[in-house]
């Protein structure tokens, strides 16, 4: 096996990121700042669950199943290849796209 290389596929996490189209946009207050003296930021965030780059564990949909802080971190990350699906904003990507993207990659293109 080669090396292995972890892409890190998140989103920053902040306004302006992705979201499911229901839920609102991510806020945040500056409650406090003192650099000078404390280095000290404190904000106020309002920001819906589903926003940005998220993972849901099993307890988000089934009763008395594990939290995310429960998983293994080798839940998270494994094998895997890129396929490039240009796509407009919420277009949805069908199974015809990936099979055509896979055929690329399965012939080397």
């Amino acid at each position: 096996m080669g090396k292995q290389v972890l892409v890190d596929l998140s989103h920053p996490f902040g306004r302006g990121n992705p979201l499911w189209p229901s839920n609102g946009d991510f806020h945040i207050d500056r409650v406090q700042h003192m650099p000078m003296h404390y280095r000290l930021l404190q904000t106020f965030n309002d920001f819906h669950m589903h926003n940005s780059t998220h993972a849901d564990s099993p307890s988000h949909v089934i009763p008395e199943s594990p939290y995310t802080h429960e998983l293994p971190l080798e839940n998270y990350y494994g094998e895997a290849v890129c396929l490039d699906i240009p796509k407009k904003h919420w277009e949805l990507i069908t199974v015809a796209d990936i099979e055509n993207a896979a055929a690329r990659v399965e012939g080397g293109g």
